[in-house]
């Protein structure tokens, strides 16, 4: 007969379960994990193989080991159970972990690496090779250095510095601080490179947009780009050009060459910093849409109206159309007095700023290139050799080629690219 009673049976002991590391961050990036949009689609650029953290981040916890609980024999006699063996929580560089040992918190922005069962905070990320399919898009809390090159349609973005040791092509690359391309930008018109805080660096530019909030440097030449330049804009290598494309710096623009022969269509502007002049090209693009708006909502208004006073009524349908184009109509002619008022406040601004800036061309500056320095302009009909263009009273003089004041950091950079 089986014994039920609890007086005649033991209990067997339960051994702690160990002690163990609950990660908060992911530590196993060997399964990539595919989403499809609406449609179905894989993108496979979106490989999210970096996992960024911000400081005070919450990386692990450490569950501490269980107490065992004591077994008893049949004749109440003690049996001992196992406590878990404890664990650590092994960190390095960039991580904080709390006195008590449990929890390991982020000590600063940027990318989570787990090696050899440490886990770090790395403020730069290196890609070993080129962005392309095998590591997906790019976006770091800190700065990217890429030892190949970024191809056709793929995105870097980096709160930090970027680094490109090979070429950029038809990509997108954002970055806040500095962007250096060791083997220049070939963009088939759709490459965008942008510093939204700092100087772009690259051997050459072609057929790409490029915007920096400080300065542009680019030694062996810029061909039939758009490029802005919060401060100054520098091409001077030996083979240094600038031809084709549109031109913007606040303070200066400085080439060997500018333009070319066959009066290649080149626009340079330099006193006013480009974020002013886009700013007002996208407010005239507002304009214009709003006034050809009101002109066809006007004509439609006028329309309705006739035809109410000629009829003495309108239907229902058409009343309730003649009331909404006639609140769309007031709606819309307050944004257009918006629109104009912050024109008039951008020109006035314009208007105050003191540097004038220069246009310098040190070999040759050839016919085709139109020049804009503040709000005077001239188109170049001669060839001028060894010239500077540059704006005194409410004229643009002519005169001797200025040679340039280097921006920090930039002689060093312009040597390294034009070795590589």
């Amino acid at each position: 007969l089986q014994k039920t009673s609890s007086c005649c049976s033991g209990t067997a002991p339960r051994n702690g379960n160990d002690a163990y590391i609950d990660f908060k961050v992911r530590i196993d990036k060997s399964e990539i994990h595919f989403e499809e949009d609406d449609s179905g689609k894989v993108d496979f650029k979106n490989l999210e193989l970096l996992e960024n953290v911000v400081a005070g981040q919450l990386l692990a916890v450490k569950v501490p080991a269980e107490e065992g609980i004591p077994g008893r024999t049949v004749t109440n006699r003690v049996l001992p159970a196992k406590t878990g063996k404890d664990t650590a929580i092994k960190h390095g560089k960039g991580t904080i972990l709390s006195e008590d040992g449990i929890e390991l918190t982020a000590e600063i922005n940027g990318q989570v690496v787990y090696k050899l069962g440490r886990l770090t905070v790395e403020p730069v990320f290196v890609v070993n090779g080129d962005v392309s399919l095998e590591t997906g898009n790019i976006v770091f809390l800190g700065s990217v250095i890429i030892q190949g090159s970024v191809q056709d349609s793929f995105e870097v973005k980096a709160a930090g510095n970027v680094e490109v040791k090979g070429t950029v092509q038809k990509a997108f690359i954002e970055a806040e601080g500095d962007i250096i391309i060791h083997q220049g930008i070939s963009g088939k018109d759709a490459a965008r490179v942008e510093s939204t805080g700092g100087s772009v660096f690259a051997k050459f530019c072609q057929n790409s947009n490029v915007v920096a909030e400080k300065n542009v440097v680019i030694p062996e030449g810029i061909l039939h780009s758009h490029v802005d330049a919060g401060e100054k804009l520098y091409s001077i290598g030996r083979r240094a050009r600038i031809a084709g494309g549109v031109i913007r710096a606040g303070d200066e623009v400085n080439t060997r060459f500018l333009g070319a022969e066959g009066a290649t269509g080149t626009v340079i502007r330099v006193g006013v910093n480009p974020k002013i002049l886009q700013q007002m090209d996208e407010l005239n693009n507002i304009k214009e849409e709003v006034e050809s708006e009101l002109t066809t909502l006007r004509l439609d208004i006028k329309t309705l109206t006739t035809q109410k006073r000629n009829a003495g009524k309108l239907p229902p349908e058409r009343e309730k159309m003649l009331a909404d184009i006639t609140a769309r109509e007031e709606k819309l002619s307050e944004r257009f007095d918006e629109v104009n008022t912050e024109l008039e406040e951008l020109n006035s601004y314009m208007g105050m700023l003191e540097h004038k800036g220069k246009i310098c061309a040190e070999k040759v500056a050839y016919p085709g290139v139109e020049i804009y320095i503040k709000d005077k302009d001239f188109k170049i009909r001669d060839e001028y050799k060894h010239v500077k263009f540059s704006l005194e009273g409410d004229e643009i003089h002519i005169s001797d080629y200025d040679p340039p004041d280097f921006v920090e950091g930039s002689q060093r950079i312009t040597t390294l690219v034009r070795r590589r």
